[in-house]
This record gives C-alpha cells, structure tokens and sequence, in this order.
C-alpha cells in the first residue's frame, strides 16, 4: 500500500484524506520520504535487497489462517458506500485479530500510481476482534458503512479524476 504524506510538500491524495494517511505515516514511523517498510522494519533496520526477498518469499509460503472475501461494495441512494467482507478461518486460530480494510486506488489522472490509500474503514484503527477459538470453517461478515458526501466534494477535482 503506498500512503501519501503532507511532507516535504503537499500532496492530492494526502489532502483527500489526511487523518487516515497521517495514522498510518505515525504508525510506521516515516520521517523523511520515500520510505520503504517491510513488517515494521524500515531503512537502517532492513537486510539488504537479497534478505528481505528471502523473507517475503518464506513469508508468501505461510498458510494464511483466514480466507477473506470482499463482498460487491453497495452504493445507497444517500452515498453511503456499504461493504461486507467475510472472514472465514482456514486453520485453528486463537488470536487478537485486526482487520484492516482499505480503499485504494491505481491510477491517477494518466500517472502511474498504484495502490494509493483512499480510506481505511472503518478508520485507521481497523476493526478488532477478540481473540476466540476459531475453528476451520467458522466465519465473521463484518459491516461497514461509510459517507461518501464529503469524499465526493473533494473527488471533483481533476486531480482525482
């Protein structure tokens, strides 16, 4: 996901949605751009190009223990943009979960920007879930709901379009 800041100078889609950018710019920890984090590590902390390879492909190699499905996104006729995503376990799990859903967008007035983050629903935070014993099979439908009247005010600039 690539999150756009304010810094070193103003940016469109940081301007479109500053407190959720600003969250996650803080959670990092990026003081300077461009920054590059993998698994909370970032430049200084990281291994060299060859390691974190290596480390992303071991971590690709782990059975995820959730299946996740993203629902079709319903628009209401009072612009609030409803989404339902459905975990469902796919091994035993007793963990504190956190599910981070994102609205993101790959291109930009003829530029090439991929995975930009529009807004995180249902913020920043991300929806928590208590730890429980999920067993394989068992599933959770998590709504959210999100207004759209504001977004749209600021998505009409040619910028956005």
């Amino acid at each position: 996901m690539h999150y756009h800041t304010d810094f070193p100078g103003p940016d469109a889609f940081n301007v479109a949605n500053e407190k959720d950018l600003s969250g996650r710019t803080f959670f990092y920890r990026v003081r300077a751009v461009p920054r590059l984090v993998v698994d909370g590590e970032s430049k200084g902390s990281l291994p060299n190009y060859l390691q974190v390879a290596q480390r992303y492909s071991r971590y690709a190699l782990l059975l995820t223990p959730f299946a996740l499905t993203v629902l079709p996104p319903k628009l209401s006729g009072q612009n609030i943009l409803q989404i339902n995503a459905r975990l469902k376990a796919l091994i035993p799990f007793n963990h504190l979960l956190v599910v981070q859903v994102v609205l993101a967008r790959s291109s930009n007035a003829g530029k090439n920007y991929h995975y930009v983050v529009r807004k995180m629903l249902p913020d920043v935070a991300g929806t928590f879930l208590e730890a429980k014993n999920w067993q394989v099979g068992d599933s959770l439908v998590i709504n959210l709901d999100w207004s759209m009247i504001r977004w749209r005010a600021r998505s009409m600039s040619p910028v956005y379009e």
